[in-house]
């Protein structure tokens, strides 16, 4: 993917240990096969037989060439017992006689298998009488959970799906369950209890999958767009794309994308510090797309002042962490407690509670330290912060949820504010080719993120070195279809443009962990 960067003897990776995160065959019977027409056992010289004590023109056998075949089906008489005068014709070989017919019809033959259905002669008892629940009253939406209720609750409940009929030798329905029904069908049942059954209860479920919708927001305010791209550099030799679009949920809701971010850079002498944030609006919160904006913004603008003015970093590791670090953590915490601060600002201007703006925050940044790349971070609430290097990936910070998995905690979360400075995150990568800030709406999609999300990288790392407008490429990418994935997404990825030329260390140090 990238060109690779020599490694300096003295150069290690910090890597953090990531903590993870908690997350139809139905035989439809046989359509009844028609069974052939019974076959007359008659010869088609055959004619009628007629019930008369009398001979009659139209018993007088006529011409066998006139005969014409019977098309009804003709059973043969038995011979009479006693022989009566009266019925004697003058020429007996063209009389048939007529005695009572005795009319035996024989079973046809047929190939049908045996019906599901219950004997006909089996009278329906009403107390064995069924319903559904729900009923088939409307169209439901993806899926229906379906349960059978009889009348009297120790009968045996048997159904079929795509039938019209049951028998006794269907599928048995256990009312401690429910038939899942994920398509439309129809569903026949029939109770049965001591060799009596209930009447027939069929019915058609018609399932509708969702179709998701494009709505512009009702509420006009604070409009944000729907999908945007950004590129950047810095004049280090590292670019910058950014992605964000609007959620199918909240697309098919009519409401406005909720994510945000910002990106800038600050010349700390010699060096530049290349600055990142990432914010996601609470979907319970009405106005988080600005709290979310507000926040991104106020963090950088804090780092691009903060970092300015830092003194410049020693070489030497120890001086590092015993001089700088503790100055970059404190300007991270300081970038967090701004953006707070800006929400508050907001919430008042407004007369809106807190609450209303609630919002997470992710923040990175990075610079050059002696021929490596020192990153810090800052995260409160979910998403992932993703370093990406010869070893693989890092997370660089934790998505921290509440006391139930679906909370997450937010800047406004009460007495966050005093966990900011625990919260900031240190790693000093010798060939870091790239990393990333995103939303959960992306991280979500890639669980678990240390075992998966290196497949983002993969993914759009490519993309990004082969497109002039990396923004516009993102966008495109972020709108990959998984299943119940629906949230907004926002991806930040930089990378290195190319190969830069490292220095040596001074100190010989080959421990270049930063903690």
């Amino acid at each position: 993917m990238n060109p690779q960067t020599p490694t300096p003897e003295n150069a290690a990776s910090t890597v953090l240990t990531p903590v993870p995160s908690p997350e139809e065959a139905q035989g439809t019977p046989d359509e009844p096969v028609s069974a052939p027409e019974p076959v007359s056992s008659a010869p088609e010289s055959s004619v009628p037989l007629v019930e008369s004590s009398e001979p009659s023109p139209e018993l007088l056998a006529p011409a066998a060439e006139s005969l014409a075949p019977s098309t009804e089906p003709v059973i043969p008489a038995p011979e009479p017992a006693t022989s009566s005068p009266e019925l004697v014709a003058p020429a007996a070989e063209s009389v048939i006689p007529a005695p009572e017919p005795v009319i035996s019809t024989p079973e046809p033959a047929s190939s049908t298998p045996e019906p599901l259905s219950a004997p006909a002669e089996t009278p329906d008892n009403p107390a064995l009488s069924l319903s559904f629940s729900p009923a088939p009253d409307a169209p439901f939406q993806s899926s229906l959970a379906l349960s059978l209720i009889c009348a009297r609750e120790t009968a045996q409940i048997r159904y079929a799906l795509g039938a019209h009929d049951v028998g006794e030798n269907a599928l048995i329905f256990d009312p401690k369950d429910k038939i899942l029904l994920t398509s439309t069908i129809d569903i026949a049942a029939r109770a049965f209890e001591n060799g009596e059954r209930g009447p027939l209860l069929a019915g058609t479920f018609e399932i509708k999958k969702p179709v998701w919708q494009e709505l512009e927001p009702a509420d006009q305010s604070d409009a944000t767009p729907h999908k945007i791209g950004a590129n950047g550099a810095c004049g280090d030799g590292w670019k910058i794309g950014a992605g964000s679009v609007r959620g199918k949920l909240h697309a098919h809701r009519g409401l406005w994308r909720e994510d945000s971010f910002a990106f800038s850079s600050a010349a700390q002498g010699e060096a530049l510090w290349q600055i990142v944030a990432v914010a996601d609006g609470a979907g319970s919160a009405p106005l988080s797309r600005v709290g979310s904006r507000v926040a991104c913004d106020a963090a950088v603008a804090a780092l691009e002042k903060s970092l300015a003015q830092l003194p410049a970093f020693s070489l030497h590791k120890d001086e590092l962490q015993s001089q700088a670090l503790p100055l970059l953590r404190e300007a991270l915490t300081q970038a967090a407690g701004a953006a707070l601060e800006a929400i508050r600002a907001v919430a008042a201007q407004r007369g809106k509670p807190l609450t209303a703006f609630a919002a997470t925050l992710l923040v990175l940044v990075r610079r050059e330290w002696n021929g490596a790349q020192l990153c810090a971070s800052v995260q409160v609430g979910d998403g992932a912060i993703a370093l990406w290097d010869e070893a693989g990936l890092t997370l660089l910070g934790v998505a921290d949820h509440g006391q139930h998995s679906s909370e997450t905690r937010f800047l406004t979360t009460n007495g966050v504010e005093a966990e900011f400075a625990s919260r900031v995150k240190f790693s000093i990568k010798p060939d870091l080719r790239a990393f990333a800030l995103m939303s959960d709406g992306v991280s979500d999609d890639y669980f678990p993120e240390e075992k998966w999300l290196s497949g983002v990288f993969d993914a759009v790392l490519p993309v990004l070195q082969s497109e002039d407008d990396g923004g516009a490429a993102l966008v495109s990418w972020l709108g990959y279809e998984k299943k119940g994935s629906s949230d907004d997404r926002t991806l930040v990825v930089s990378w290195k443009e190319a190969a830069s030329v490292k220095t040596e260390a001074q100190d010989g140090d080959s421990d270049r962990d930063a903690r």
